[in-house]
């Protein structure tokens, strides 16, 4: 079992990115079951990392009060175990400055808000296998 941390404040986009997972899940890794938990707060992630190992974390950049750099962070410095976990950044932006400094920072991917649903699964599936 694979399980994923989505942490995004907006339910909407959680709901997508559960959806494409879900969606594609039996095209790339039909032997796997997934358990995806969510996180609509920085405070209410750490809890569940407190609680759960995880395969693969999916964080949005921006969170309320704060961001996924400081998400990124704490989680590395707080938690252990996910030193190897791939913490994938999620914005609505491109920028390859935002995206070096999320590489700089521990995450293993970042995506704009939305490539392609297909390609998304795609790339977070490959990442998972090399987990």
């Amino acid at each position: 079992m694979a399980r994923i941390l989505i942490v995004d404040e907006n339910e909407s986009h959680i709901d997508l990115v559960k959806e494409a997972l879900l969606q594609y899940k039996n095209e790339y890794v039909s032997e796997w079951r997934l358990a995806i938990d969510t996180a609509r707060t920085l405070s209410h992630g750490m809890d569940l990392v407190k609680r759960h190992n995880y395969e693969m974390i999916i964080a949005d950049i921006l969170l309320a009060n704060t961001n996924s750099w400081d998400f990124l962070k704490t989680v590395r410095n707080r938690f252990p175990q996910i030193l190897k976990t791939p913490v994938v950044i999620l914005s609505e932006v491109s920028a390859i400055d935002l995206e070096y400094q999320a590489i700089r920072y521990g995450a293993s991917a970042w995506f704009t808000k939305f490539p392609p649903i297909q390609h998304f699964a795609r790339e977070i599936f490959k990442l998972l296998q090399g987990a």
